[in-house]
């Protein structure tokens, strides 16, 4: 059971950086805007949905998003919740926000 629990974690963790991070990663997003975002993974169905902002102060945003996931051969999901940190840096003239490093605590 120790195990699937941390092969579980180490699931998420590794989907939540790749669709943060990488948005074309999704190949069924459509655009960026596209929320859930699913994984297909050999080891199961992971479904992220849509990020939300708890704080934001200076260049720091905190946040959570919740997550899903399907073990192969497994019909029922398990749902569990991904918290992120981001520093960030605003470019006020062009209206844009870059993400400069994330971290999953």
């Amino acid at each position: 059971m120790m195990f699937r629990n941390f092969t579980l974690r180490l699931l998420l963790i590794s989907a939540a950086v790749c669709i943060l991070l990488f948005p074309a990663y999704s190949a069924q997003a459509e655009t960026e805007g596209d929320w859930p975002r699913v994984i297909e993974h050999a080891q199961g169905q992971i479904t992220i949905y849509q990020p939300q902002a708890e704080s934001f102060a200076g260049n720091i945003l905190k946040g959570r998003a919740a997550v899903s996931v399907i073990p192969s051969g497994k019909d029922a999901p398990i749902f569990g919740a991904v918290w992120l940190e981001a520093r960030i840096e605003t470019d006020r003239d062009e209206r844009e926000v870059t993400i400069l490093d994330i971290k999953v605590p």
